[in-house]
Formats: C-alpha cells, structure tokens, sequence
C-alpha cells in the first residue's frame, strides 16, 4: 500500500469516528435511546450500534431520511 493510500486510509478513518461520535451524542443531546432513533431510521439496532461504535459507515440516504424526524423531536 502506497503513503497516498495510508493517508487517505487514515483520514477516512477519522472521519468515521468523528461522524460516529457526534451521531451518538446527538443522539444522547435529544434524550433517545438506540432503539428509538433505529426504529424511526427504519434501520436495525445492531446497525445503529455499529454506527456509534465506528465499525461501519452510515448511508447518506440513512443521514437524510432522519432529518424531518430530529427537526419535529427539536421542535
């Protein structure tokens, strides 16, 4: 693996945690639980868990497909 593909490998990486970390506290900021934000993301628990724990990525659709939902749990 080429120094260019590390690099990329690496920020790749730190965005994950960063997104994966402000999900969560999102998440914990608006008083849900994991159950409730997977049920409402039409996505399984064990997903979400996966999401918060930087072991995958989350979808743009899945980002998107949340919004009207946090804007009424604001609101």
């Amino acid at each position: 693996m080429s120094k260019e593909n590390d690099d990329i490998s690496n920020a790749d990486l730190s965005l994950r945690k960063i997104l994966s970390q402000n999900i969560r506290i999102f998440r914990k900021n608006l008083h849900l639980t994991q159950e409730r934000l997977a049920e409402n993301a039409d996505i399984s628990l064990p997903y979400l868990s996966d999401i918060e724990h930087c072991k995958t990525w989350v979808s743009d659709k899945t980002l998107l497909s949340q919004l009207p939902f946090i804007e009424d749990v604001q609101a």
